[in-house]
């Protein structure tokens, strides 16, 4: 079982997922790791909710009524608090652009429960300063600067969402090429997952095209 980082008991997770199974499951886990949990199954029922500084929410993109990006929108700016999207169609394209709206996260269901335990983790962190946010853009533009020519077009298209075959038709390379290209991005740039890859994008002030 993965454990809960040292947080305050008082700290919420809000599941938001249509899906009785997904959200009951997701609750249980995390229980079991130390956390408090409540559960809506659509994001009127979430807007409904009681929120607190430091709560945050897992929000599945896909929900009837009003969408998990507009629900992401209006939980940072009204209610303040931190969101991981989940999706379990591979929709990198709107991942993207959750995470540009403010996502601290995204995860690609089935997801592990190490992957939901760092993105719970992440979302935990207070907002950084200025300051720290000029550090890190200088650290990420450092780290992308490493790649080749190619390697940096395949980043922008890439963190703009877009899918191997699509970047290979627009590059007039193979996706095969493409995705050698990808695995020595991730290589270079220290990142693991796409989440990563989008977070170093941001960072660098890298937007989508």
């Amino acid at each position: 079982m993965v454990e809960a980082p040292d947080l305050p008991r008082s700290r919420i997770i809000h599941i938001v997922d249509d899906d009785d199974g997904a959200r009951m499951s997701l609750r249980l886990v995390l229980e079991r790791a130390g956390y408090s949990c409540r559960t809506y199954e659509s994001a009127e029922a979430a807007l409904q909710g009681r929120f607190a500084h430091r709560d945050c929410a897992l929000v599945d993109i896909r929900l009837p009524g009003m969408s998990g990006l507009e629900l992401l929108e209006r939980l940072i700016n009204q209610k303040n608090i931190a969101v991981v999207i989940t999706t379990g169609y591979a929709d990198v394209r709107t991942a993207v652009r959750a995470m540009k709206m403010g996502a601290v996260d995204f995860l690609e269901k089935p997801f592990s429960e190490p992957a939901l335990m760092e993105a719970v983790a992440r979302a935990s962190v207070e907002p950084i300063s200025l300051q720290r946010m000029m550090q890190n853009a200088r650290a990420a533009s450092e780290r992308i600067a490493v790649l080749t020519q190619r390697e940096q077009e395949i980043f922008v298209l890439v963190s703009s969402g877009a899918t191997n075959a699509r970047i290979g038709t627009r590059l007039g390379i193979s996706a095969r090429t493409v995705e050698h290209h990808r695995r020595k991005i991730m290589s270079k740039c220290g990142t693991k997952t796409l989440a990563d890859l989008l977070r170093l994008a941001i960072s660098a002030g890298i937007s989508a095209r």
